[in-house]
């Protein structure tokens, strides 16, 4: 049978490597409010190939070391963090081929990621990715996994979008921009997106409606 593991609210600052080592019935994690600082690629080790809920809200933490997740399904993702300033390389594993959803939000400081950040990810569901200082996305940062139906990219200080930087994932219905810095969104940027139903620019600088004909099925802007 499978069983939670939850440390909300203890004082856990590090995970030894070797601690889930045959935890393989476990598919829920929870590590909210946690004073962890760091951490590293043998941190997860050991957890089930396929997990439901991994929730990482740790205010101090400020490096993730790359692939630390390695697992074949998940279907919820979230990291949370006051201090982490740079995602480097990537974070999951070359198994990791579905996940359902993740969310790296409510991070103030976080400046930059690795654009093979999400590599190894054939497909993922639905991204937040907000709520940070990142003021543009890596060339390439989708290349290799197709988001399957929303994105949500709001709240951040983001100036510039690439060209066709959503042209892996045709089924997506929500694209949210809201709350950014854009002054200008390019001809292609939205090329590919046929499935696309709602974008949300509203707060944001820019000097004229940009250009729509790539999305026929557009509802909602």
């Amino acid at each position: 049978m499978s069983q939670p593991c939850d440390l909300t609210n203890n004082n856990i600052s590090s995970i030894e490597n070797g601690t889930f080592f045959n935890c393989d019935r476990l598919v829920h994690l929870y590590l909210n409010h946690v004073p962890l600082v760091s951490l590293h690629k043998e941190s997860l080790k050991g957890l089930p190939r396929i997990l439901d809920i991994v929730v990482i809200r740790a205010p101090d933490l400020c490096y993730i070391e790359p692939v630390l997740f390695d697992f074949t399904v998940a279907e919820y993702i979230t990291i949370t963090s006051d201090c982490l300033r740079n995602l480097s390389g990537r974070i999951f594993g070359p198994n990791s081929s579905f996940v359902g959803s993740i969310h790296i939000e409510f991070m103030p400081k976080l400046q930059e990621i690795s654009r093979k950040i999400f590599d190894g990810i054939s497909y993922l569901g639905k991204l937040r990715l907000r709520y940070t200082e990142l003021t543009r996305l890596p060339k390439g940062l989708f290349d290799n996994t197709m988001i399957g139906s929303h994105m949500d990219l709001s709240r951040n200080r983001l100036e510039y979008l690439e060209d066709n930087f959503l042209e892996s994932s045709p089924t997506l219905n929500g694209l949210f921009l809201y709350r950014n810095n854009l002054t200008h969104v390019s001809v292609d940027v939205f090329a590919g997106l046929k499935s696309l139903k709602t974008l949300l620019l509203f707060q944001n600088r820019l000097t004229e409606i940009p250009t729509l004909k790539h999305l026929p099925k557009l509802e909602t802007l």
